[in-house]
């Protein structure tokens, strides 16, 4: 594909402009030159773009947003995109920028610009029906999608994913709830590059692995309810364990994953201590994460124990079948048993018994993410450097941090 070919021109139509950016990710991005209202002076920036999504409204208020701005003008902000005016009236969700500079970070996009522009921006809220977390229901079923970029889930996109599954949980009506997460990626786990943007690294870490943690804990609450974690693309470290922590997993061929945290020199959270071994026995756990960390297709993952059933022969033929597979699951006799079972089993020494595992696991942790070999990775990964370029360029890693 032609540099030329990346450039984004703002006066296309909404669906080209995504068709660009979409052939652009992950790397190296589309180039494109946004314009913003600073002290209601235009200011233009070039940066790369990613993750970009159609704005489907373009009625009411925020349709005369839209028509009042120049194409390539940001017209809001919400959950961290920006929302862009493109040339047909429309308007592109833009989810994350990295500027030009060398060793430039990819960040969710409002977090990639100056504070003083993005308090200039106005939150769309209610306005627009974008949003990162969804649901969608049908009958006694309850699908809840969490579609991060790449699947990294940072500190606000856990806390929100959380708050909707607390709404899910007092839905009384609700039997089954299907994590859906996103298209590409299921989920991948702690956001690696917020991380590294951070001003304290070590701490930013720290909370975002509590944030998951706490998503998984809300899962497990769900006693009365059917947790089917539904795998339309890959699923690596922590987001490989929110699903083995799931009552069932179900997975089209395609899919991998990577329920190791050894590339990054961590132990690993997420309750894995408990859920993982559950599923695959103690012996094949510590396999898995330790002396053989690769990654696993579907089908070898249901021999194991963490896929419970692979659907279709691909992933068009899985989301043909999945939804009759889970309505029939609502009336299923397994159903009832795993329900009946986690009533009567999930009780208060139960959940101290997952805290314990919590507990060792953070603590661990806590160590790994000090440690010089988490921050080398960290900055190799998120800087995209081999490690003769990381030498070269004498990289020092944070200071130390406190509790």
């Amino acid at each position: 594909m032609k540099k030329s070919d990346r450039e984004i021109d703002w006066s296309a139509s909404a669906e080209d402009i995504c068709r660009i950016i979409r052939s652009s990710d992950t790397q190296p991005g589309a180039l494109a030159n946004i314009t913003f209202l600073d002290n209601n002076i235009q200011l233009t920036e070039t940066y790369r773009v990613y993750g970009a999504l159609i704005e489907q409204d373009r009625s009411g208020v925020l349709g005369q947003m839209l028509s009042a701005y120049k194409p390539g003008s940001v017209i809001g902000k919400k959950q961290g995109a920006l929302l862009v005016k493109s040339g047909d009236n429309g308007g592109v969700w833009i989810t994350c920028l990295k500027n030009k500079k060398k060793l430039s970070i990819k960040l969710p996009a409002v977090s990639a610009i100056s504070p003083t522009l993005a308090s200039e921006i106005a939150d769309l809220g209610s306005l627009s029906s974008y949003s990162q977390v969804w649901l969608r229901h049908s009958g006694q079923v309850c699908y809840v999608h969490f579609d991060f970029y790449n699947g990294a889930m940072d500190c606000n996109q856990a806390d929100h994913l959380k708050e909707v599954l607390s709404q899910v949980a007092k839905m009384s009506h609700v039997r089954v709830v299907v994590l859906m997460g996103g298209e590409r990626f299921f989920s991948t786990g702690i956001h690696l590059c917020r991380i590294e943007a951070s001003s304290d690294p070590v701490l930013e870490a720290w909370h975002n692995i509590n944030k998951i943690d706490d998503v998984i804990l809300e899962m497990s609450k769900m006693t009365d309810k059917l947790v089917v974690a539904a795998l339309q693309g890959n699923a690596g470290a922590g987001g490989a364990m929110l699903a083995a922590a799931a009552d069932i997993v179900v997975s089209h061929p395609g899919v991998l994953l990577t329920p190791s945290y050894q590339n990054m020199n961590l132990y690993g959270s997420e309750y894995w201590t408990y859920f993982f071994p559950k599923r695959v026995g103690k012996e094949k756990a510590d396999e898995i994460m330790y002396s053989n960390p690769e990654p696993i297709l579907a089908e070898h993952a249901q021999e194991l124990g963490i896929v419970d059933h692979v659907i279709g022969k691909n992933k068009m033929d899985f989301y043909e079948k999945l939804p009759n597979f889970i309505d029939d699951l609502t009336t299923d006799r397994t159903t009832e048993d795993i329900i009946t079972t986690k009533k009567h089993t999930r009780n208060k020494d139960w959940f101290q018994v997952i805290s314990s595992h919590r507990d060792k696991e953070l603590k661990l942790m806590w160590r790994c993410f000090n440690s010089p070999f988490f921050h080398r990775e960290r900055q190799k990964f998120v800087c995209k450097l081999t490690d003769k370029e990381y030498d070269e360029l004498n990289m020092k890693p944070p200071a130390l941090s406190k509790i």
